[in-house]
């Protein structure tokens, strides 16, 4: 009985191993635009910055507008983002983080990291929106990772640390702004909203 539990546990072992393999080297894998990108931390610093001063400088009826692009948030991606989940007490999942801004959505290309497990190519298709409180909000649209999508659990904390993370980045002005509109063009975001005054 102890043979047979034994070797079932090295089978299942051993299939998790050679779907993971079969996931990192088959077609149909997320690929990054961008496969030596390089991330800067001017970039990634301009993305952070751009948008806590046009909230500081908002015009005198309270209202904001700021574009960042695909290329500020990968580096931010990159190099601000595990930051901001860790005071949040979560681990950012993702190394080699890539972003595409295109038809109004947002693509992020990384590779995905989680304990006790290989690491795996994943590809996220997310929708900017806005909370009901005013803050930033994604919006699932379509997640695959090797070559399967991932499961919902998972799924649902990497949204929840990603979210976060870019809420967290304007902790200080948490309660006193509201986004109004939320646009991707193409390599482009724009954000606009009104800063709560009184």
């Amino acid at each position: 009985m102890r043979v047979k539990r034994t070797y079932f546990i090295l089978a299942t072992i051993l299939g998790a191993l050679l779907a993971a393999i079969i996931a990192c080297t088959l077609p149909g894998n997320p690929q990054p635009p961008l496969p030596s990108y390089v991330p800067s931390t001017q970039a990634a610093a301009t993305f952070e910055q751009t948008i806590i001063d046009s909230i500081a400088q908002a015009a005198p009826d309270g209202t904001f507008s700021t574009t960042v692009t695909q290329e500020q948030f990968s580096s931010w991606l990159q190099i601000k983002a595990p930051a901001y989940a860790a005071i949040q007490k979560q681990s950012w999942p993702f190394k080699d983080g890539q972003a595409a801004f295109k038809n109004a959505k947002v693509t992020i290309y990384a590779t995905l990291m989680q304990a006790g497990a290989p690491e795996s190519p994943v590809q996220l298709v997310l929708i900017p929106g806005i909370a009901t409180d005013g803050e930033f909000k994604i919006t699932v649209d379509s997640a695959q990772m090797g070559i399967f999508g991932v499961p919902g659990a998972l799924l649902s904390h990497i949204t929840d640390i990603i979210q976060t993370s870019l809420n967290g980045q304007l902790g200080q002005y948490k309660g006193r702004y509201t986004l109004t509109a939320i646009t991707v063009g193409n390599g482009t975001i724009s954000v606009n909203g009104k800063v709560i005054r009184g």
